[in-house]
């Protein structure tokens, strides 16, 4: 009987995992974003960093680095597809961040640790003469659309963390997009803006602003036509996002700071299924 209790408290204690997996190597040279579907969680043309990235972060940090490991994990891509039986219900974020790290230990054989790093960084805080950002009229996370011809979704995964359809639909809600030479942000977090810049200037950026809520406004400011996510603009580019960023009140003020990265022990490329 006591054995029994044992064995049963050791199995709570394991990881959840997916039913039925399917992972590929993507040579498309393009991808798609990472959704949680129904039963079913998605990542199409994902790199492994990212997916390593996404799966242990907690939701509050945007910025958390996943350093270390060949070079691949960076270059190749996969399309990853995890399924849950029909009738434990839907899939929700939580469950598949979790069920995740178990297909990438499992499949990827992924050995991870965190460790604290003296980094190069720049804060994200307030100006001299005060924000210049408008508060979005809806302050709720807004409904987003579900990908044509996709199943009925439970949630998608958004810098707010997971947004569930409904019936009010705002366009480009909680996102930074282009616009001729500007970037226009509607309905953002300030920490989501501070991993935009990071994403571009290519080094953590710590949101220290001490605003809450969801902010619109727009940035006279564009990376370059030739550059994308993770490739860091020319430094024409970089130095003008400064007094860009000082046009809607806010600044970027570099710095050293012992920041928390994941690190890759070790990793081995997965057999396709």
């Amino acid at each position: 009987m006591i054995l029994s209790l044992i064995l049963a408290a050791l199995f709570a204690l394991q990881k959840p995992s997916f039913e039925i997996v399917s992972v590929k190597a993507n040579n498309t040279g393009s991808g798609g974003p990472i959704l949680v579907m129904g039963d079913r969680f998605v990542a199409t043309g994902v790199s492994l960093k990212n997916l390593v990235q996404y799966a242990y972060r907690v939701p509050t940090d945007q910025s958390l680095e996943a350093v270390g490991g060949p070079k691949w994990v960076e270059s190749d891509r996969f399309d990853i597809e995890g399924k849950i039986a029909t009738d434990r219900g839907p899939l929700v974020a939580q469950q598949a961040v979790l069920m995740l790290q178990t297909l990438l230990e499992e499949r990827f054989q992924l050995k991870v640790h965190r460790e604290a790093r003296d980094s190069a960084v720049y804060i994200l805080a307030i100006g001299k003469n005060g924000p210049k950002l408008k508060l979005s009229e809806d302050q709720a996370p807004a409904a987003i659309p579900p990908p044509q011809n996709a199943p009925s979704q439970t949630g998608i995964q958004t810098p707010f963390g997971v947004i569930r359809p409904g019936p009010a639909v705002v366009p480009n809600r909680g996102m930074i997009r282009r616009a001729g030479e500007d970037m226009v942000a509607t309905g953002v977090r300030l920490p989501f803006v501070a991993s935009f810049f990071g994403t571009w200037l290519g080094r953590p950026v710590i949101d220290k602003s001490g605003l809450d809520g969801l902010y619109d406004f727009t940035l006279h400011w564009v990376p370059g036509p030739t550059n994308g996510p993770g490739t860091p603009p020319g430094p024409e580019a970089v130095a003008s996002l400064f007094p860009a960023v000082e046009e809607i009140g806010l600044k970027l003020e570099s710095t050293r700071l012992p920041i928390e990265v994941l690190v890759i022990d070790s990793v081995q490329r997965p057999s396709e299924n």
